[in-house]
């Protein structure tokens, strides 16, 4: 019995989930939009859901790794006026492999590997991101309630419904800050060279 308390406070230490909610429908509210993913991605593949990112392990030489998020989804129809018009926080216009997150905790241009599903640029914010709504409203354990909360942009509303109707609404991340000089936070990089960096990097705090 003292093995498995043990265990249980390790767990929490770690920011692993305690008890697993992936097909729970409660805690509607999500990112900077309204949606969020509720369960497993059974029989959706990342295709499927208007993905185009290889399913991914959580990435080796990272500092910042082993975090359990919230994983949630918008589109332009239901953001503000410059989600309408794929403009992110940045200023970088979003596309399909970007994502919102809270830039005091992941900074703007880091490359988010998110365990089972995707890597991902970080682009964007938004209050509910910021203040974890998503993971307030929906966990069930001290850890979910204090997941991070990553929001992923999907151009097309019917790509973005998918994701939330298929995958998992919680899972491990990691990421590189744009400053990592490893090699393989420089060819996770290379994933997203077409990007306008003077415009993330001008957002650096």
């Amino acid at each position: 019995m003292r093995y498995l308390i043990n265990l249980c406070l390790m767990m929490s230490a770690w920011g692993l989930p305690l008890a697993a909610s992936a097909s729970s429908m409660d805690g509607a509210s999500c990112g900077k939009g309204a949606h969020y993913i509720p369960s497993e991605l059974a029989g959706c593949s990342a295709g499927d859901a208007g993905l185009d990112h290889a399913t991914v392990s959580l990435p080796s030489g990272s500092a910042n790794g082993g975090h359990l998020a919230r994983v949630t989804a918008y589109w332009p129809a239901e953001g503000d006026y410059y989600t309408r018009h794929n403009v992110a926080s940045t200023g970088v216009r979003l596309h399909d492999g970007h994502c919102a997150v809270d830039p005091n905790i992941i900074p703007y241009g880091s490359v988010v590997a998110i365990a089972g599903i995707g890597t991902f640029l970080a682009v964007d914010t938004g209050t509910a991101v910021i203040e974890r709504t998503a993971a307030r409203e929906a966990g069930r354990t001290y850890a979910e309630k204090h997941a991070l909360v990553v929001d992923l942009f999907f151009q097309s509303r019917r790509a973005g419904e998918a994701f939330a109707a298929s995958a998992a609404k919680w899972a491990a991340i990691s990421w590189w800050t744009p400053g990592s000089k490893t090699s393989s936070a420089k060819e996770a990089r290379g994933m997203f060279a077409d990007e306008d960096w003077q415009k993330i990097e001008s957002k650096q705090l």
